[in-house]
């Protein structure tokens, strides 16, 4: 079934529909409303009005001439009801009167109003007005579709405006909302409290004498918005970030959250807003209408769910489904399962929402969504997200027990790791060292490691071609990373700078990771270290001041690949410039002080 303000309104605007269409309806009971099920799309259920046997057209003014009452008496105006009283009088010879009648669709829409009082009192003050008993001060079914509208919006149960706020004339987004649903005053102080880039602010809140107006950070859509059909007016077309940017900032917006001692409680695609300003795109949660602050044990008091239940984590599904938990025995447990990780699940939901396109990760219909939740059964996730960094921790994020998902403050760890390494694949080289800088700054694990076992540094050699290398690995010196990092093959910096790296500063460059104490001799897996490398593939004349500095720093002259021979070797076969001979007369030099450690002055000629 729809949500129960989808339903009204789906009546609302069915009954609107017939009398625009010049008729009354006559009819108008719980029996006389059908359900249509999508059967080729389930999630797509319609509330229809049914049984026209009773209908007539109506005059331009609503109204219509009847000469007897039909319909079923419980669910009947006032006015008819006065109707059906005089003819009743008429035929048993009492007093009464023989006038012509006429009947108005406001009659229609008192048996609505009848229909609609079925459901929650939430709509209490429109049922009011839909069941007045003077049809002249009966709201019309416009109207009532006008009121319904307000429950229909992408902020919750509230109307928008645009506004300003402050001396500096800020842009804001004006939240009208009856009183019935505006945020508790426990929620309403902790968003007012709550300052962060990926956070919607909420500035101010105050009253008259209907309705509570909250000043809130003006965005321009809602996550879901982005996957609407191409027809759909509401559909977003602007500008987004791009989808691993606008993951970690919904990582980074919950983790502030939760520092702040807050579960939000209804994290979902619709309470993630898009801002856009500054030729930037911000993501930021938004409607804190659920949030709740966390106890001593770090789980918070709630005794109902006002979220939708295909975002909810599996522990307050279960504690929902049990139909023997009444009352406190449901509260306690919603408390006692209500924790961060439920957040951190719904979170993951959202990742995967948008990973997907637009897709719940555990399916397509409602109900099918709660019970693969419920079995951990991520139908979407598995089948239709390529294997990626990304697309693991949002599986994480979904682990089935609580213990074993990540908190917040570890999945933005986690998407730190893995945004370094990914950008360091490096498609964009102006202003690189700003870019690294930015994100050493924002206190990235620079030592994440990839699939091959390449930490931040070793990724940037393979990838970045300027001559600018060195300030970048100053930046990474100074902020500890791990020089020595070796990849699965056992090969560390020293070996990556001689095979990837040309420029003539590389000798700038190996002095300052000698007297960062490099490992030297660190060899690959198949036995040769950086030395065999740099004569393959290093072609400047001042390759011979590099080979001097490496012998006097201790590198082995006569490592032997079983492939390719030694560094004399190669050098001897590659090699063309005119100072060849000073070079061999270096590694020879550099082989006999192997067989004899006496130190070997430079300056001495080659033998």
């Amino acid at each position: 079934m729809p949500p129960r303000e989808e339903v009204l309104y789906q009546l609302a605007t069915g009954l609107e529909y017939i009398h625009k269409r010049g008729m009354v309806h006559r009819d108008i009971k719980p029996e006389n409303v059908l359900i249509w099920v999508n059967p080729e799309k389930e999630e797509e259920v319609l509330m229809k009005w049914a049984d026209f046997g009773l209908s007539k057209r109506v005059n331009e003014r609503g109204s219509f001439s009847t000469s007897g009452v039909q319909g079923t008496d419980n669910w009947l105006a006032p006015e008819l009801l006065k109707i059906l009283i005089q003819e009743d009088e008429l035929m048993d010879g009492t007093e009464g009167t023989s006038s012509r009648q006429r009947g108005t669709v406001k009659s229609d829409v008192y048996a609505e109003g009848l229909v609609f009082e079925i459901q929650p009192t939430h709509v209490h003050d429109l049922i009011v007005k839909m069941l007045s008993s003077v049809p002249d001060k009966r709201i019309t079914s416009s109207e009532v579709v006008e009121f319904l509208t307000e429950y229909r919006t992408q902020a919750g149960y509230g109307i928008l405006f645009e506004g300003v706020w402050g001396t500096t004339r800020l842009p804001v987004a004006i939240k009208r909302m009856q009183s019935i649903h505006v945020l508790g005053q426990k929620q309403e102080e902790s968003w007012l409290g709550l300052n962060h880039d990926n956070v919607v602010k909420l500035f101010h809140a105050e009253n008259d004498s209907k309705f509570r107006y909250y000043a809130l950070e003006l965005c321009q859509a809602s996550l879901n918005q982005i996957f609407l059909k191409d027809g759909d007016p509401q559909k977003y077309r602007g500008p987004k970030p791009q989808t691993e940017e606008a993951l970690y900032q919904l990582a980074m917006g919950l983790e502030y959250i939760h520092e702040k001692k807050l579960i939000h409680c209804d994290l979902k695609p619709k309470n993630v807003l898009l801002w856009t300003g500054n030729s930037s795109t911000v993501m930021k949660w938004t409607n804190f209408g659920s949030s709740k602050e966390i106890d001593a044990k770090g789980t918070c008091p709630i005794n109902e769910i006002k979220g939708g239940l295909d975002w909810l984590a599996p522990e307050i599904l279960k504690a929902l489904e049990n139909e023997e938990n009444q009352s406190e025995n449901l509260a306690q447990l919603l408390w006692e399962c209500c924790t961060f990780k439920s957040d951190v699940f719904a979170e993951g939901l959202v990742f995967g929402f948008l990973l997907l396109g637009g897709l719940h990760p555990y399916g397509s219909v409602s109900r099918n969504i709660q019970t693969n939740i419920n079995q951990d059964k991520p139908a979407s996730m598995s089948t239709k997200i390529p294997t990626s960094p990304i697309g693991e921790l949002t599986l994480k994020m979904l682990a089935y027990k609580q213990e074993n998902r990540l908190t917040a403050s570890e999945i933005v760890e986690e998407f730190g790791d893995i945004r370094v390494t990914n950008y360091l694949t490096v498609k964009h080289q102006e202003d690189f060292v700003e870019i690294v800088r930015y994100f050493v700054e924002k206190k990235n694990n620079l030592n994440a490691k990839n699939a091959y076992g390449e930490n931040a540094l070793l990724k940037l050699i393979v990838q970045y071609p300027k001559d600018d290398l060195i300030d970048i690995v100053k930046l990474f010196i100074d902020n500890e990373i791990d020089i020595n990092c070796k990849n699965k093959y056992g090969t560390n910096i020293l070996n990556y700078l001689c095979e990837y790296y040309s420029h003539e500063n590389l000798i700038d460059i190996i002095q300052l990771l000698i007297e960062q104490k490099i490992e030297i001799n660190c060899s690959h897996d198949y036995g040769y270290n950086a030395l065999p490398v740099l004569c393959r593939n290093y072609n400047h004349e001042n390759l011979q001041d590099i080979i001097e500095l490496l012998i006097e720093n201790g590198i082995e002259v006569h490592c032997n690949p079983s492939n390719d021979g030694n560094a004399l070797q190669i050098l001897c076969k590659v090699y063309k410039k005119e100072n060849l001979m000073d070079i061999v007369g270096i590694l020879s030099k550099g082989d006999k002080r192997k067989e004899n450690p006496q130190k070997v002055n430079r300056s001495q000629q080659p033998l």
